[in-house]
C-alpha cells in the first residue's frame, strides 16, 4: 500500500504524570497514537515520545504545537485542567480545528473550556 506523502500533523495533549492515576491519560495518548498511525494519514506529535533535548520542554511542546494542523485535548473534569495544558489551550493556532474529549463520568464540576469553532479548508 502507498503511503501519502503529506500526512495530517496531530498534537495529542492531557495531562501528564507517573502516579498510578495518571495511567489513564497514559493510555489513552497510548491509543489514540496507535490508532491514527495506523491509518498512515497521521503524524502524531506526543511530548514523550521526543526524547532528550537542549531545549527547554516548553519550547518543545510550542514548536510540537505551531507545526500541528488538528489538536486532540484529552480532559477528565474530575481531574482539573493541568497548567501545561491550559498553557497548550492558549497557544494553538484558531485556524486549526480542535477535538475535546472530556471524560465527565467522575466530573466534580463542568468544565471552564469554552469549545470554538473552526473553518476546516
Amino acid at each position: 500500500m502507498r503511503e501519502p506523502s503529506g500526512k495530517i500533523k496531530v498534537f495529542n495533549s492531557s495531562k501528564m504524570g507517573e502516579t498510578a492515576a495518571d495511567q489513564k491519560y497514559i493510555l489513552a495518548r497510548k491509543a489514540v497514537k496507535e490508532i491514527l498511525e495506523s491509518t498512515k494519514l497521521f503524524e502524531i506529535y506526543s511530548f514523550e515520545d521526543e526524547g532528550a533535548s537542549t531545549r527547554s520542554a516548553k519550547d518543545h511542546y510550542t514548536q510540537g504545537l505551531e507545526s500541528s494542523n488538528i489538536y486532540i485535548f484529552l480532559i477528565d473534569n474530575k481531574d482539573g485542567l493541568p497548567d501545561g495544558v491550559k498553557s497548550e489551550l492558549n497557544t494553538v493556532d484558531t485556524q486549526n480545528p480542535a477535538l475535546y474529549y472530556f471524560c465527565n463520568k467522575n466530573k466534580k464540576k463542568k468544565s471552564s473550556i469554552r469549545f470554538r469553532t473552526c473553518p476546516i479548508t
